[in-house]
């Protein structure tokens, strides 16, 4: 049989959510072939999953990360559209068909993605995003993002779902990883999900690497998903920080990255650390954009960004994180 679309879901103890993401796949009346890549889950979430029609799982001897999985399941797939979807997303009657309709709109779209909900039904935060640049992520980082009703285009925040839903697809910076659909076409001009990345921000450097093949990503509003945020990936907030400050290097300078890295890493760990407030972000981008301005990545501007750290960190000295000026 040959199917219209392979569902990619990467599970690592999951628990019972993946069953139920898995039953409402098969609820579609598409002909979608599910293709489960389990990271070494441990808790039987994989349970009976094999007995069921269309569903192939493989298993990983070890924990190789989201990316990984996901170019493992890309491998495995037979479908001319890839569905990626976290195994704590439940898709809502028709999600899948809208989806499809969209992607197949125009010749240049090659990633879409629907409207994210919580369990009470309000948006999640994610779904339809921009690029965090070094200027949002300032935004971000010192909570000037409150100021965006205001003035939006100065103070423009990288998370939309704040902004009235739109009344049909728009064309998007991103989209979040927990549900993609996207052409095959169109992943074997950009290339496969970036290895380098273990969990977290991957998709916003595959959005950015889809971008600038001058593929459109859309943001699909009647396409809803309930997703049990964080469900699946509790870790420490510093290893998601330090994502957005890999992608936000790509953005300050590509041919560069191996230098800009550390710079970017100082904004985007500072914009999303979630152990304390604006001086405690302040003292991290101060500790990185030291070592930013020491190996001379983006000189231009990481002395401000030390000297603006130095500052606020010394405010947040009180605070116990001298170690983030000082070094470990």
């Amino acid at each position: 049989m040959s199917h219209t679309v392979s569902a990619i879901i990467v599970n690592y103890n999951a628990g019972p959510l993946l069953r139920a993401c898995v039953d409402s796949l098969l609820a579609c009346p598409l002909a979608i072939e599910i293709i489960v890549v389990d990271n070494a889950s441990h808790d039987g979430s994989l349970g009976g999953l094999s007995e069921l029609p269309h569903v192939r799982v493989i298993r990983n001897p070890a924990n190789v990360g989201f990316a990984a999985a996901c170019n493992i399941g890309v491998a495995a797939s037979s479908a001319p559209f890839l569905l990626f979807l976290n195994p704590d997303c439940v898709v809502q009657p028709g999600a899948v068909s809208i989806l499809l309709a969209a992607l197949q709109s125009a010749e240049r779209v090659g990633m879409v993605g629907g409207l994210l909900l919580n369990a009470d039904g309000s948006e999640q935060g994610g779904g339809r995003r921009a690029v965090p640049t070094p200027w949002r992520s300032f935004v971000r980082a010192f909570g000037l993002h409150r100021f965006a009703h205001r003035w939006p285009k100065l103070f423009y925040d990288f998370h939309l779902h704040k902004q009235p839903l739109p009344e049909g697809p728009i064309e998007v910076e991103a989209i979040s990883g927990a549900c993609m659909l996207v052409k095959r076409a169109a992943v074997e001009d950009v290339g496969l999900w970036d290895e380098g990345y273990f969990l977290h921000c991957e998709d916003l450097d595959w959005c950015m690497r889809f971008r600038q093949k001058g593929w459109q990503i859309l943001f699909v509003p009647d396409a809803r998903i309930v997703h049990a945020l964080g469900a699946c990936s509790r870790v420490c907030g510093v290893a998601q920080a330090q994502g957005h400050g890999a992608v936000l290097s790509q953005v300050l300078s590509p041919p560069v990255s191996g230098r800009a890295n550390v710079a970017g890493h100082a904004w985007g760990v500072a914009a999303l650390w979630p152990g304390g407030g604006v001086f405690d972000r302040a003292a991290l981008a101060c500790r990185l954009g030291a070592d930013a301005w020491l190996s001379g990545a983006l000189a231009c501007w990481a002395p401000a960004v030390w000297w603006a750290g130095a500052f606020c960190g010394a405010c947040a000295l009180p605070g116990g994180r001298w170690w983030l000026i000082r070094g470990r």
